[in-house]
């Protein structure tokens, strides 16, 4: 990675606020890791993947729950305990 860093410090622009510009980052030297350390990266990092992915789509699920109820219970066309039987319904 001393190569890729190096490159950048050395093509960075301006004192206050030093940025690459595209064209400098896109020919910087990126090193390759072995196959053997890129499979054991694989194997740790997949699962870190598959729970990110697990928690957005709950996210995603509870936000519609959310834009659901919460205009209904502001309003007081929904009551509580009539929001938790629907929450109940959908789980």
């Amino acid at each position: 990675m001393h190569g890729f860093t190096t490159h950048l410090e050395n093509v960075a622009e301006g004192s206050a606020y030093p940025a690459v510009r595209a064209e400098q980052f896109k020919a910087a030297p990126v090193p390759l890791l072995p196959p053997q350390k890129r499979v054991a990266f694989e194997d740790l990092a997949t699962p870190i993947r598959q729970n990110l992915h697990s928690l957005d789509e709950e996210n995603r699920t509870l936000a519609r729950l959310r834009d659901t109820l919460l205009p209904e219970l502001m309003s007081g066309r929904l009551r509580v305990k009539d929001a938790e039987k629907q929450i109940e319904e959908v789980g």
